[in-house]
C-alpha cells in the first residue's frame, strides 16, 4: 500500500503508543481481494459492508440502546446503500447528504475482529505511564 504523505504520520504516532502497538493500518478499495500489505490491509469496501449486513440479517449484531451514539448509527445504517454502474459494479455509501463515518468504524471494528490474526487480551494490555498501573 503506497502511503501517502498526510496518511503516514497519523499511521506511525498510533505504531508508537504502547497500547496500539499491534494497530494496522486498513486502505479501503474498489478491489475483489483482502491484501496484506507491510502496514495493515488493503481490504474492498463490499468486503467491510458485506460483513457487517451479515450479522445485522443473521441477529448477530445487536447495537445497545444506551451506547451514546447508537441512535446516530442506526440512522446511518438507515441511510447507507448500494449502487450499481452502467457496467455493473456496486457502489457503497451513504444517501446523498447524510454521512457514513459511524457505519465504516463498525465495519472496520467487524473486519479486525473477524481476521484470524486478531490480539488477544493479554497484547491489550494498557500501561499508564503515570501511575504504572496495568489495565
Amino acid at each position: 500500500m503506497y502511503l501517502t504523505p498526510f496518511l503516514t504520520p497519523f499511521l506511525v504516532m498510533f505504531l508508537e503508543r504502547p497500547a496500539l502497538r499491534l494497530a494496522q493500518g486498513v486502505a479501503i478499495t474498489s478491489g475483489r481481494e483482502v491484501i496484506p500489505n507491510s502496514v495493515g490491509w488493503s481490504v474492498p469496501k463490499v468486503e467491510l459492508v458485506s460483513k457487517v449486513q451479515a450479522l445485522l440479517h443473521s441477529g448477530s449484531l445487536n447495537i445497545r440502546r444506551d451506547l451514546s451514539d447508537a441512535p446516530v448509527l442506526v440512522r446511518e445504517l438507515k441511510d447507507f446503500r448500494v449502487k450499481y454502474s452502467d457496467a455493473g459494479n456496486a457502489t457503497f455509501n451513504a444517501r446523498e447528504g447524510a454521512h457514513d463515518d459511524l457505519v465504516l468504524a463498525l465495519a472496520l471494528a467487524v473486519f479486525g475482529l473477524s481476521r484470524p490474526e486478531y490480539a488477544t487480551a493479554d497484547d491489550l494490555k494498557v500501561i499508564w505511564p503515570r501511575r504504572g498501573l496495568v489495565r
